[in-house]
């Protein structure tokens, strides 16, 4: 979960993904790197760090009307996952 902000200038992609924290601890934000968008394909990287040990996920998506679908591939740590996104007010 987490509430994802985007930014579109030209076919540069760049924003952050915005998550509680954890047992009631303040929200972390976390910017994107290496997005793209290719007509209605983006595709951005997003790096965790968890106990001083990088994480990068790759995301892939594409819009949809209103809608963003977006699959992220954890390197390895279990499948891919495929999320909807709903465009906020």
């Amino acid at each position: 979960g987490g509430t994802y902000e985007f930014k579109v200038s030209g076919a540069a992609l760049t924003g952050s993904i915005t998550r509680p924290g954890f047992n009631g601890g303040d929200p972390t934000t976390t910017p994107f790197t290496d997005g793209k968008i290719t007509g209605d394909a983006i595709t951005f990287t997003v790096t965790n760090n968890f106990g001083g040990n990088e994480f990068k996920t790759v995301y892939t998506g594409k819009v949809v009307g209103d809608k963003i679908e977006l699959t992220f591939d954890m390197g390895g740590r279990g499948n891919p996952r495929t999320v909807t996104l709903k465009k906020g007010e």
